[in-house]
């Protein structure tokens, strides 16, 4: 299914403006606001059919958070220029088949390379990088399957990295749609990954998130493996020797996740325990705490779905640099006397665990995100200091305009200002 929202309108904005000015919105009003969008500069293609995955990575080693989107113009980098400016985007690639990226120092030579999953030739490849921003051609680290899939049936590998046996490099932890095999592998070093370790045959042939926690505090990186299709969540703890072995949830709530959840892992309490964070497309906000053990506490609405919010991707960070975990979300929202739904784009201020919403954007949307399973919802938006100004700021994929905006964090920093925290994401 081809993505076919209409052209940007610049009378929509004013629309949205009135809607909030006479409407009043879900958000609460907080000191910390944001600056009006600003354009960036995507390469723009009409014939978009897969959704953008947004990345970044100080790619050229200047101290500048860059960015890399992956999307149907192959692979692009856009240098972050300074005080919010990018340049325009250089293709590193310009074609490709991944399911997902990952920006790693694969071969801990002290820049970061991207690593991908080909979604066509079950090929996870390594594009080194120079150090200045210059790739390599694609270096073919390991082969999923040797079978080549069918034309129409792509192999969907989804991929995350952590260093699961302590060496000093992070490792690679895959699922495959087609076998439906959770595999790790260990980083030998200079890009040498060891054979295959199988942890687990989860058959799905939908998207299988892949986590990373240390769900029982023992120093260890543990995995959750979300089953979309059956809508289960499977928990493998590490022992700390790379042995995995899965255990149940003692929350059954946690198992309620449908097909298009994004889940993350943060501190939400400051207990120094991880907790689990949760958006279900169309539904509530959630998030559960960690009690130690393995045990998590009940489901605590952050956002109910029912009122015509939902959040279909979610980012942890501390927006206003008071010390916890605040969340960004992009979403959507219903009302009962719209013709069309909004998109919106909003922080939640965390206040020991309960948490008030503040609107960044909002915009109408003529077409509501399709439920695609060759769609990816997550990676639409990025949250990092971009202008280097000790905050945090928001770069997102705006449906109905198919472009990319930003927005700059207008916080006061104090003298002298905090560092942002950063936060664990899937």
């Amino acid at each position: 299914m081809r993505n076919t929202f209409p052209p940007f309108r610049p009378w929509l904005h004013l629309c949205c403006s009135l809607f909030i000015l006479l409407f009043g919105s879900t958000a609460a009003l907080g000191q910390t606001s944001f600056a009006p969008a600003q354009d960036f500069p995507y390469l723009y293609n009409p014939n978009l059919y897969y959704l953008p995955i947004m990345y970044s990575a100080d790619v050229d080693a200047d101290n500048k958070k860059d960015v890399i989107i992956l999307d149907d113009n192959g692979i692009v980098w856009y240098k972050n220029e300074g005080n919010g400016n990018f340049s325009d985007g250089t293709q590193i690639v310009d074609f490709a088949q991944y399911s997902k990226m990952f920006p790693n120092d694969i071969d801990q030579d002290g820049d970061i390379d991207l690593v991908g999953a080909n979604s066509f030739d079950g090929n996870v490849d390594y594009y080194a990088n120079d150090g200045s921003g210059n790739f390599s051609n694609a270096q073919t680290i390991f082969v999923v399957d040797n079978e080549p899939p069918l034309s129409f049936e792509p192999e969907f590998i989804y991929i995350n990295m952590t260093d699961f046996d302590n060496d000093g490099d992070d490792d690679v932890v895959y699922h495959q749609k087609t076998n439906g095999i959770l595999t790790w592998r260990s980083n030998n070093g200079n890009g040498n990954f060891s054979e295959e370790f199988p942890i687990d045959t989860i058959s799905s042939w939908l998207n299988i998130p892949i986590i990373i926690i240390d769900f029982d505090n023992n120093g260890s990186k543990d995995i959750i493996a979300i089953l979309s299709s059956e809508g289960l969540a499977y928990v493998y703890t590490n022992d700390g020797s790379v042995n995995f072995t899965e255990v149940q949830l003692n929350n059954s709530n946690l198992l309620s996740i449908n097909a298009d959840a994004k889940i993350l892992t943060t501190d939400i309490n400051n207990d120094g325990r991880e907790d689990i964070v949760m958006s279900n497309l169309g539904d509530n906000l959630l998030w559960f705490e960690n009690q130690g053990n393995g045990n998590f506490g009940s489901a605590q609405i952050i956002e109910n779905g029912n009122l015509g919010a939902t959040s279909f991707d979610l980012i942890a960070a501390d927006i206003d640099n008071d010390g916890d975990a605040d969340l960004v979300s992009l979403g959507s929202l219903y009302t009962d006397d719209a013709v069309f739904p909004f998109q919106t784009i909003s922080w939640y201020e965390n206040n020991d665990g309960s948490f008030n919403q503040h609107l960044i954007d909002i915009m109408l949307l003529f077409l509501a995100p399709i439920e695609n399973p060759y769609y990816n919802y997550n990676d639409l938006f990025l949250v990092e200091d971009f202008d280097n100004d000790g905050d945090f700021d928001v770069l997102s994929y705006i449906f109905d305009d198919m472009d990319v905006n930003l927005y700059e964090n207008l916080l006061d920093i104090p003298t002298p200002a905090p560092p942002p925290i950063a936060m664990s994401l899937s």
